[in-house]
């Protein structure tokens, strides 16, 4: 009987010492489940908070502290923003000064020149139980002039040139990046982020090409993307922290959080927005952005080919005027042909709105007080010929710059910008096409073996910001290197181009895809970023701004070890 009772008695310590386990395994599930939905509804809590704050930033441009003050926390069942004692815990504030067209000190943006606005935002929630969780977020917002990039655009961007080039602007784009080179090298020389991921390859093929492509490092070192005897890219094993010693901080993608960089219209707006027309009774954040809103002068040619022009406050802008007798008028309407355009063995017709940019300018009734914008709209297209702006002797623009704008696509012929200093200046359309100085209409429609279509070297100096089409498997885009279209034989002739490239929509009208045959042979590229748009003063007339929110820094503590809010 002593034995059983041993036996019985072991037994039921045995029973109580699992019990016990169990107890505590299922103490420690509960609290475990506990912290982990804890956390979730915080970080519910922190995203809002970041959608509320770029709300204000997109409708304030630099929100006060009052302003921040009315961004509410969302309503999460089983929990409130609050401290265990049932103190607000809730709080979006300003961290510091705001610093307006100054070097940006901080993040991966650092050398530029914008604004910037540091910002602590702090989320505690609390459980019925005064069990809860608090995270604490540091971010920086950027307002970056977007001429400030050599290279900005908002989809996949692939740059794969056959000649040398060497690029000095940063490179930006909101979605993935694509690098190579079929020729000797491409060099770059600032920094070169990406929303997606960077890779060393083509697109359209997923091939890698020979020619090297180098990024310069923090001092000044060109660095290829290659490590060992294979590619390095976003697919690399350890990319996050190989890019981050090879080019210390100057080429980053997705691993290393880059934040999307958008024009200040609201979020569920396109950037190709900006170049439409105004639209009474609009949303007032987008409308106020669109280059149609911000013009002095607006030319427009509508559905019968009549042509009219106003200035901003409405009264009329004669589109003749008297100079030394003769009678002189701005604009002309024509055609052309378009190779790349057509989707038959002959050249589409092009039915162009011209504007003669210095007679244009020299017009008594011309604004000069100030850096203008024009925009144009050309609504005409007879026969099913697609509607253009063509851009004629605008060598020599105003002193205080000139944006032009269109909804269609622009087409620049000849020189632009090119005598003495060059001006702020912005092309912005549907596309942008280069037209060589020895450009003939006439001659438009004749094939490239003709001979007739030989360009002569030009160069243009402005800001582009154009449509392109996308890349799909086996057809190319043509990439950056093709953004500026071309319908010359230019070989063996030199483009010089000075500028800014900005890439922020797909093209609505000119759709015609790029390695079609009798359309172009490409010229010597003699492209450069414009250093004249390092200054933020020498901003092109009416030139958006992008901004985004960058982490700094993020924490997450109990309430026991949190500073209450």
């Amino acid at each position: 009987m002593l034995a059983t009772m041993i036996m019985m008695y072991l037994a039921a310590f045995g029973v109580a010492s699992i019990l016990g386990v169990v107890n505590h395994d299922v103490k420690m599930t509960h609290q475990y489940n506990n912290e982990k939905r804890a956390l979730a509804a915080a970080e519910a809590g922190l995203d809002n908070a970041i959608l509320e704050l770029r709300s204000q930033i997109i409708e304030y441009g630099a929100p006060t502290q009052a302003e921040l003050d009315t961004i509410t926390p969302p309503v999460i069942s089983g929990y409130q923003f609050n401290t265990p004692s049932g103190d607000p815990a809730y709080r979006v504030q300003a961290d510091g000064a705001y610093r307006q067209s100054l070097p940006i000190l901080e993040g991966r943006w650092a050398g530029l020149k914008g604004d910037t606005q540091r910002y602590v935002i702090r989320v505690g929630v609390t459980n019925a139980y005064g069990q809860g969780m608090v995270l604490t977020h540091s971010l920086q917002r950027v307002t970056i002039p977007v001429f400030q990039f050599g290279v900005f655009y908002e989809s996949d961007l692939e740059i794969q040139p056959g000649p040398a080039l060497v690029f000095a602007g940063a490179v930006h784009t909101n979605d993935d990046l694509y690098l190579g080179s079929d020729g000797s090298s491409a060099l770059y020389d600032s920094l070169v982020t990406s929303v997606g991921n960077i890779y060393r390859r083509r697109k359209d093929s997923n091939t890698y090409t020979t020619g090297n492509v180098s990024i310069k490092d923090a001092g000044g070192a060109y660095r290829d993307l290659k490590l060992g005897s294979s590619w390095l890219e976003h697919t690399t094993t350890d990319w996050s922290i190989l890019a981050l010693q090879r080019w210390n901080g100057r080429v980053c993608d997705s691993a290393h959080k880059v934040p999307y960089l958008r024009l200040p219209i609201p979020l569920s707006e396109t950037p190709d927005k900006i170049k439409e027309l105004q639209v009474s009774g609009g949303n007032a954040i987008l409308e106020a952005q669109k280059l149609h809103s911000k013009a002095a002068v607006i030319i427009t040619c509508n559905s019968s080919g009549t042509v009219s022009a106003k200035l901003a406050d409405g009264t009329n802008f004669p589109l003749t005027y008297t100079k030394s007798g003769s009678t002189v008028s701005y604009t002309s309407k024509t055609t052309f042909g378009d190779y790349r355009e057509s989707t038959t063995s002959s050249a589409k017709t092009m039915q162009t709105l011209d504007i003669d940019i210095g007679k244009l300018i020299a017009h008594p009734n011309f604004p000069t007080t100030d850096g203008n914008v024009v925009y144009i709209y050309n609504a005409y297209q007879p026969s099913g010929n697609k509607p253009v702006i063509r851009l004629k002797n605008g060598s020599l623009l105003p002193t205080y710059g000139l944006t032009i704008a269109s909804y269609n696509p622009v087409y620049i012929q000849g020189n632009y910008n090119s005598s003495g200093t060059a001006k702020p200046s912005l092309v912005c359309g549907d596309a942008i096409n280069i037209l060589s100085n020895d450009w003939s209409d006439a001659d438009s429609t004749t094939t490239l073996s003709a001979g007739k279509r030989k360009a002569t070297a030009t160069t243009v100096k402005t800001v582009i910001m154009a449509g392109n089409t996308n890349t799909s498997t086996g057809a190319y885009n043509g990439g950056l290197e093709n953004l500026m279209r071309f319908l010359e034989d230019w070989g063996g002739v030199t483009f010089t181009y000075r500028g800014s490239i900005l890439c922020l929509w797909n093209s609505r009208i000119s759709t015609g895809g790029w390695g079609k045959s009798n359309v172009y042979k490409p010229p010597n590229r003699d492209w450069a970023y414009d250093e004249m748009y390092r200054d933020p003063h020498n901003a092109p007339p009416g030139i958006p701004a992008v901004y985004g929110l960058e982490a700094l820094t993020w924490s997450r503590s109990s309430w026991t070890q949190a500073e209450l809010l």
